[in-house]
């Protein structure tokens, strides 16, 4: 079982929007092997709140060496990543 646990702060002055975590193993050659999307719990930050995020994965592949968290983004779903 690999869970990996987290915050997203927003540390702007406005309200922003939150979009989904894209996670990705990577293998030791830096090749990405596996990767999921999940919905943060809340889809809109206020200024200066922070929002914790927990994601499970409950058969990692053995040959991963790290794990990769950014916000999923139109370059993801250009290349047809959901």
């Amino acid at each position: 079982m690999l869970v990996v646990e987290g915050a997203i702060v927003n540390d702007s002055k406005r309200t922003v929007e939150v979009p989904r975590l894209r996670f990705a193993i990577r293998d030791q050659d830096d090749h990405e092997i596996y990767s999921w999307t999940a919905l943060p719990a809340n889809n809109v930050l206020l200024a200066g709140e922070a929002l914790p995020f927990r994601t499970r994965l409950a058969s990692p592949p053995r040959e991963g060496q790290q794990v990769l968290v950014r916000f999923f983004n139109r370059r993801d779903l250009a290349a047809g990543i959901q």
